[in-house]
């Protein structure tokens, strides 16, 4: 009897995409779950097959979430860079509006004690940091990546239907399914 192996994901995110003139939907699995990243970077040698099937999901999953953090981050770098721009402006109104001297100085610390720019600040540091983290992750996991690549090339096909278990691995729910013909 053979059997049948198909990865579930349940839930989908749509990414749309242009190339040349042409739209296309990529359906990508959303990560819906917690993921011990000391765990998913470990080669599991007693579902190594299930790792190769899986890894590469999981993979792009990490990497999207990294650039989606990269976005955000310079996203409020912008947003600071505008919000200090604001700030100038209102502090150079209220030193003229009270009739009191200032220099360029002046005006930057003033602003850096800002306590929303302060916030901001922060707020920026913290996501530069998430981003720096995932960046980290996705280097480890590529390295992964490359040995599992390695590891794949030493299997021959009739492995892959007697080793796979079924279960969750990386995040990805694997099915064995009984083919009925």
């Amino acid at each position: 009897m053979e059997r049948k192996v198909t990865i579930d994901t349940e839930d989908y995110e749509r990414i749309p995409v242009t190339f040349g003139g042409k739209s296309f939907i990529l359906k990508i699995g959303k990560l819906t779950e917690e993921l011990d990243i000391e765990d998913l970077l470990k080669i599991h040698y007693d579902n190594i097959i299930g790792e190769i099937l899986t890894f590469p999901s999981i993979m792009n999953k990490i990497a999207l979430l990294k650039d989606d953090s990269y976005e955000e981050f310079r996203l409020l770098e912008f947003d600071l860079k505008v919000f200090y721009n604001q700030k100038y402006h209102q502090y150079q109104k209220e030193f003229q509006a009270r009739q009191e001297k200032f220099t360029e100085k002046t005006l930057e610390s003033a602003i850096y004690r800002d306590s929303e720019y302060i916030a901001k600040n922060k707020h920026l540091f913290k996501m530069e940091k998430m981003y720096n983290h995932l960046q980290s992750i996705f280097w480890q996991m590529k390295d992964k990546s490359e040995k599992l690549n390695v590891l794949s090339q030493k299997i021959v096909p009739s492995e892959f239907e007697n080793e796979i278990i079924q279960g969750s691995i990386n995040g990805v729910m694997i099915k064995i399914a009984k083919n009925t013909f």
